[in-house]
């Protein structure tokens, strides 16, 4: 399964531009500042095989698996991301 989102973040949960999804329903949420989850139901972000990429921004930021149904985001400040591509993969 693969899905390529764009995020256009706002001042509270990203809004999520779906370009490509094989994947579960995604949902957002916005937890404090520059910090951000984009989550699934059922589990679908399976340890050792998810893939994730951020494009860069200029900024300080990081994006990673943080459990079955979690990827966080994490940035130095609220709307860094605007606009920014990103791209979540999860292989069999």
């Amino acid at each position: 399964m693969s899905g390529t989102e764009v995020i256009d973040i706002e001042d509270s949960a990203p809004e999520l531009i779906i370009l490509d999804n094989d994947l579960s329903e995604l949902s957002t949420l916005y937890s404090s500042v520059g910090n951000y989850t984009i989550e699934a139901n059922p589990k679908t972000f399976t340890i050792n095989k998810t893939w994730t990429m951020l494009a860069p921004t200029g900024g300080s930021e990081l994006m990673q698996r943080s459990s079955d149904y979690e990827i966080a985001i994490q940035t130095s400040a609220d709307n860094s991301l605007n606009n920014t591509s990103f791209e979540i993969r999860v292989y069999n």
